[in-house]
């Protein structure tokens, strides 16, 4: 999801039009067509670019790191720029160390872009931490989607002892959006919620053929 949303912005920085691609296991096939001569080479360099951050970052190297990682990272945070970002968020999650909460934090208060928010909800959901949902929980709320939806998920993820959905939460099972209501169903699946079984049942007549799935 990271490199289509690189390819179409850079796309658009370049001037190319992409026709059609094919996502392979370690490579990219693209057709494109540039509107100016060097479209072409300064889109695959951006891609590449890109990509490499996403290795460097994201490739368990910094997991091994963790606490050392921190400085390095946050330092890179704060000067990288919306596009750098998502991995570098993503790195801070590999790391599972509750020192990157405070950084994830100022994220949660100040981030406007929803994919960025987006990584910092499954960089959350990286850390056993009672503050980690906490936070979760806020993301769970905003207004874009599919933050709401990486945020729930990430909840799914956690192991975090005594966590109790709100109520706002539990709401989720009425939501118009179906990926959405089955998130909700892994969330509780996975802390052994007593709503369980109530709402898992009015989920196996749900209207939605992935929700019922879900609630078997």
């Amino acid at each position: 999801a990271a490199y289509l949303g690189w390819l179409g912005d850079y796309a658009r920085q370049t001037g190319c039009a992409v026709h059609a691609y094919v996502l392979m296991g370690n490579h990219v096939h693209l057709l494109l067509t540039p509107s100016r001569k060097g479209g072409v080479a300064a889109l695959l360099r951006l891609l590449a670019s890109a990509h490499l951050d996403i290795k460097i970052l994201a490739g368990g190297v910094l997991g091994k790191l963790s606490v050392k990682a921190m400085p390095m990272l946050s330092k890179m945070a704060e000067t990288s720029s919306r596009d750098k970002l998502t991995p570098i968020v993503l790195a801070i999650g590999f790391c599972q160390s509750e020192d990157a909460l405070p950084f994830l934090k100022s994220q949660v208060a100040s981030q406007k872009d929803p994919r960025v928010l987006t990584s910092v909800a499954n960089a959350l959901g990286q850390i056993q931490s009672p503050r980690s949902v906490s936070l979760l929980e806020r993301l769970c709320h905003h207004a874009d989607e599919d933050v709401a939806k990486a945020a729930l998920d990430a909840l799914g993820n956690l192991e975090v002892n005594g966590f109790q959905p709100s109520k706002q939460i539990l709401a989720f099972a009425n939501h118009a959006n179906p990926q959405l209501r089955v998130s909700l169903l892994r969330v509780l699946r996975a802390i052994r919620h007593p709503k369980t079984v109530g709402i898992g049942r009015k989920a196996l007549v749900d209207r939605d053929e992935t929700v019922r799935f879900e609630a078997i």
